[in-house]
């Protein structure tokens, strides 16, 4: 039972980079099945279907900036403070799991069905709950009086390019982490 736990894990990170370096439409089963060492008819053992895999990836990828923000959001820090965590976050995930943020940030658009709604839901609660910290700053008056949804997009679309640093140092990581702050907070505070 173990091995059959970690070679389905296994499919799920080669799949990531299959959807990474290819994209999802481009990367065939047949492909995901050589690349984990498995024979095509034995693969459909451990997965029923290509969208599964892209569903869980999602939702994985999901789980971790959600748990993430849960974490963050319960810290019951000013909304400046806040804002910060959530970068870090960002660059964090991207860090730890490039190949699935890849796959969160664009390959999401595959899904059908009840998969891409949840997967909408989730995304749409996120961005709720980043916005509520954003307003909550402009109302307390530690961030100017700008649109909270043009604040929210130009933190996430800041972050959104992360996943493309292979491995970087934990002195890069830092760096980088500092400077997002620095650009994207810089201009909204007050």
């Amino acid at each position: 039972m173990i091995a059959e736990k970690t070679k389905k894990e296994r499919i799920f990170i080669e799949a990531a980079k299959l959807f990474q370096s290819k994209g999802y439409a481009a990367t065939s089963m047949r492909e995901l099945a050589k690349q984990v060492g498995l024979k095509p008819s034995s693969f459909y053992s451990h997965i029923k279907s290509k969208e599964e895999i892209l569903e869980i990836i999602c939702k994985r990828a999901s789980a971790l900036f959600s748990e993430g923000l849960e974490k963050i959001i319960s810290q019951k820090l000013s909304p400046i403070k806040t804002l910060e965590q959530i970068i870090d976050l960002h660059v964090e995930v991207a860090f730890g799991n490039p190949s699935a943020i890849t796959v969160f940030n664009d390959e999401w658009k595959h899904l059908t069905g009840e998969a891409l709604k949840s997967f909408r839901a989730n995304r749409k609660s996120y961005q709720n709950a980043v916005i509520a910290v954003i307003k909550s700053g402009i109302e307390n008056g530690n961030l100017k009086n700008l649109d909270a949804t043009i604040i929210f997009n130009t933190i996430i679309g800041g972050t959104r390019w992360l996943h493309f640093i292979n491995n970087p140092s934990e002195a890069m990581a830092n760096r980088i982490r500092k400077q997002l702050k620095d650009i994207l907070l810089r201009g909204m505070l007050e």
